[in-house]
């Protein structure tokens, strides 16, 4: 297990705790190492020295992990509540429109799949933003006979192919020979 913990509550702790979560997604996918996680948000207890972690937040978001199925972490209600306070001071700082935009791409809604066969609406954290794989994702998820671990790698390509679709008007660049080694976010910034 990895366990992630902000030493505050301030909007900038949060963005760093979310921000961490995001990397460690890409570097666990790109170390064909896919990981699965959910963030809650509210006190914990912890004693590094005795390894000991205990709290309601943390409860929380490992029933929500083990309730996924797919690659990817999905944001806790009480967390998804707590960003939105962020989200909403970014929106009215005309300034931060931008910044908005990039965090409304990085943490979207998404219809996540559960192992009970149903979805369940929840911000989550989007693995796929800025991510340059040439040779794509399917590769990193790797090739697996069990019928659930299937389930899950198809779940997760199809929140792939979401992210996508979200953005159907952008058209790819050309760093290096092929535009597929590039990342479809970063379309924005070179338009």
């Amino acid at each position: 297990s990895i366990i992630l913990i902000s030493d505050g509550d301030s909007d900038q702790c949060c963005l760093q705790l979310l921000i961490t979560a995001w990397r460690h997604l890409q570097l666990g996918l790109f170390s064909n190492m896919p990981l699965r996680g959910a963030i809650a948000f509210g006190e914990v207890f912890v004693n590094s020295d005795l390894s000991i972690f205990l709290g309601d937040a943390l409860t929380r978001a490992y029933l929500l992990e083990e309730k996924q199925a797919w690659m990817g972490i999905a944001l806790e209600p009480s967390m998804s509540s707590r960003c939105e306070s962020m989200f909403q001071d970014f929106i009215q700082r005309k300034d931060s429109v931008p910044d908005f935009l990039i965090l409304s791409e990085l943490f979207p809604e998404y219809p996540v799949p559960m192992k009970d066969g149903k979805r369940e609406s929840l911000r989550v954290i989007n693995w796929r933003f800025n991510m340059m794989s040439a040779k794509g994702t399917e590769y990193h998820l790797g090739v697996h006979e069990a019928p659930d671990v299937k389930e899950k790698v198809r779940n997760t390509l199809e929140f792939a192919k979401w992210v996508r679709e979200q953005h159907p008007d952008r058209e790819p660049i050309v760093l290096g020979k092929a535009a597929t080694d590039v990342a479809i976010e970063l379309k924005r910034f070179f338009a």
